[in-house]
């Protein structure tokens, strides 16, 4: 509707502040499309249940990839919609009918042509890592070229930015759409149609290249460790040193810590809290361990059992970073112990929601509910703590505090559970 009303209405483009704050905008919008792409690609990474149930309907493995598609689109566009609708609705209020136009140039098209070129690439890659000697890799190979891209993509759009100070276009998009206004006319028409063709072509080629059958995905990989390896490990070191989750976290910390090192936008200790994703799956992952021994373990032990092996890999994970911090940024070193005290809340923190919100078989929107109202709870906590507006010891006081009071409720929910299953967990 924006792209038609264009061509009977001027809308305020040319070098003002509505084109600049609106290339600024697709940009963003570029960028949070990717993030909530490989989001949402990661979450369903191991959910295959939810391919089970539409086993019993008469559809073939791409009729339920496309519905699987559709889901995922639709939720990415919601996540888009979030952060950007506010800026929208203002840009209405204030233009009128020419806050359209400035919606669907700058917003709506980027976002779907992200949406549509990601999700055939993504098809394309997964089908000829199925035909390379990847094995089970192969789904964490796609993530690790997604993390890429979107790195990528960042850097581009910062050096625009960079550049739009002497003048030239704020984003790659908004250049695009500098040219097309130069050379095409009626310009609204040439952007609509050129990204429907792309939209249509990606799409044609995401069904195309669709896997005719379904294949699930490993929760496990094949890691040789030996009788002794295993004898040193225990049960629960073993099963998360094995999960796909705990690999799929250090290949996106690698790449992440990596990223920061070549280019420090913040330091790049804080890749380190990204290795306690994992434990969002681990209680969840580890119950039929519960069952096996759970009524002859405390809860006090079931939890350390949970968090100690996600501390032995951050411990591992700061040696790490540690001795190529030495190497290349010795005077950066001091303030990674900043960073492993936030990763470990993480772990703490991670570990209570995967308690709270057990993601059974891999449940992708437990993850997201647990998540989100942690999101809720993080925020009204750090609210309150800023308008106290009190001194750096008092909120770690308060951050320690707190930690403690959450690691004893779920100390307290694991009792609470097993007290309940323990009927059925009986030998």
């Amino acid at each position: 509707m924006g792209l038609g009303l264009s061509l009977f209405v001027e809308a305020p483009l040319g070098r003002s502040d509505w084109e600049y704050l609106f290339g600024l905008a697709s940009s963003s919008a570029i960028v949070w499309t990717q993030a909530g792409f490989l989001l949402i690609r990661i979450l369903f990474l191991a959910a295959d249940d939810l391919h089970l149930l539409a086993f019993h309907l008469p559809l073939g493995a791409r009729e339920r990839q496309a519905g699987f598609v559709l889901l995922e689109a639709l939720m990415v566009l919601v996540g888009c919609a979030a952060g950007l609708a506010v800026f929208g609705i203002s840009a209405i209020v204030v233009l009128g009918p020419p806050g359209l136009v400035l919606i669907a140039t700058y917003l709506l098209i980027p976002v779907l042509v992200t949406y549509s070129v990601l999700q055939a690439g993504a098809t394309v890659v997964a089908l000829a890592c199925a035909a390379l000697p990847v094995g089970r890799l192969r789904r964490i190979v796609l993530v690790a070229l997604l993390v890429a891209l979107l790195a990528g993509s960042v850097e581009v759009s910062s050096r625009f930015l960079v550049g739009a100070s002497e003048g030239g276009p704020v984003s790659p998009y908004a250049g695009l759409v500098e040219w097309l206004r130069e050379t095409a006319r009626p310009w609204p028409l040439a952007l609509g149609t050129g990204a429907l063709v792309v939209v249509a072509i990606a799409v044609a080629v995401a069904l195309v290249a669709a896997p005719r059958e379904h294949v699930p995905a490993a929760a496990y990989s094949r890691v040789r460790i030996g009788r002794l390896g295993r004898g040193l490990l225990g049960a629960y070191m073993l099963q998360h040193a094995r999960s796909q989750q705990t690999m799929l976290a250090i290949v996106i910390s690698v790449a992440a810590f990596a990223a920061l090192t070549v280019r420090p936008i913040v330091h790049p200790g804080l890749a380190l809290t990204l290795l306690s994703l994992p434990g969002l799956y681990q209680y969840a992952a580890s119950r039929r361990l519960h069952r096996l021994q759970g009524h002859r373990r405390p809860a006090w032990w079931q939890y350390l059992a949970l968090a100690l092996p996600q501390m032995a890999l951050l411990a591992l994970g700061t040696i790490i970073a540690v001795l190529v911090l030495l190497a290349t940024r010795p005077a950066s070193v001091g303030e990674v112990g900043g960073h492993v005290g936030a990763s470990v809340v993480g772990i703490v923190l991670v570990t209570a929601i995967g308690v709270a919100f057990p993601a059974d078989d891999a449940n992708p929107f437990s993850v997201l509910i647990g998540g989100t109202v942690c999101s809720f709870a993080l925020a009204g906590m750090a609210l309150l703590l800023g308008v106290l507006n009190a001194t750096p010891l008092v909120l770690m006081s308060c951050v320690v505090a707190l930690t403690v009071v959450l690691v004893g409720l779920t100390v307290l929910g694991i009792h609470v559970i097993e007290k309940v299953e323990a009927p059925t967990c009986a030998p």
